[in-house]
């Protein structure tokens, strides 16, 4: 497994961005550190910007912690779910930040325009050209 961490490179971005910076030290599960192919390749699903490649880093992070559990023995305890609460919260504010993810497919419901909806009364919605509304609504057709 490749590891390096040169900060003029995307892939040593990347490392710093997600404190994935020193080896054996890594902030995978099992304190492994991503291989440096791991890496390009979320480099190049992001179309080579180290940003956008430390949020889908850290999505993947919250990914690996999702499917383990809280352990709890004696006195001692890890709360595994936390790391992937932290690693999803991340990954939102370097999407906030550097942008990428899945921009521009948003649902947020189904407008029936009928005229037998249950939801709003007919006249209730408006049609403006191809588009829809009613209430909060608004139906774009692409």
């Amino acid at each position: 497994m490749s590891f390096t961490v040169n900060l003029g490179t995307s892939i040593g971005q990347v490392r710093i961005l997600v404190g994935d910076d020193q080896e054996g030290k890594g902030p995978l599960p099992d304190g492994a550190n991503f291989s440096d192919d791991q890496i390009g390749f979320f480099l190049s699903q992001e179309d080579n910007d180290p940003g956008r490649a430390a949020a889908l880093t850290c999505e993947n992070l919250a990914t690996r912690y999702s499917v383990l559990v809280d352990i709890a023995i004696g006195p001692r305890r890890e709360s595994l779910s936390q790391a992937a609460k932290a690693f999803r919260e991340q990954a939102v504010e370097m999407r906030d930040k550097y942008g990428g993810g899945s921009e521009g497919v948003i649902s947020v419901g189904l407008i029936r325009v009928d005229g037998y909806s249950d939801d709003k009364p007919a006249d209730q919605v408006e049609q403006t050209g191809s588009d829809y509304s009613a209430g909060d609504f608004k139906y774009i057709r692409p």
